[in-house]
């Protein structure tokens, strides 16, 4: 196990580190408050032009379900193809790595952007 000393060293942050910290945080929490504001604004918006279609919310949950049918073909088979490309890595990768060892490595970058 590390020492304590070697963990405490490698959280230490120098100065510019700590700057971005700074200013990358609050506008990252800032961005999605805006964001989450203007959803919401515009899901208040959508459901005060809508009429009610039944009690129980059963409407609603379809709707959601299926992004009120209002999604183009192309985001469509976008979302298909990640989903299929998400599940073929999870399941193929680690078989890989079992079988090939650090050849599978190369998928390592693939999954930070």
């Amino acid at each position: 196990a590390p020492t304590p000393s070697l963990i405490h060293n490698a959280m230490v942050l120098n100065d510019d580190q700590k700057l971005g910290l700074y200013i990358a945080l609050p506008l990252y929490f800032t961005m999605f408050g805006i964001m989450g504001i203007l959803g919401w604004r515009t899901k208040v918006k959508r459901a005060s032009s809508q009429p009610k279609e039944d009690l129980d919310g059963e409407g609603e949950m379809v709707s959601h379900f299926v992004a009120g049918k209002s999604l183009g073909s192309f985001v469509t088979v976008m979302t298909i193809f990640a989903s299929l490309f998400s599940g073929y890595t999870m399941v193929g990768v680690p078989n890989e790595a079992f079988k090939d060892g650090y050849k599978a490595l190369r998928w390592i970058p693939s999954k930070l952007f």
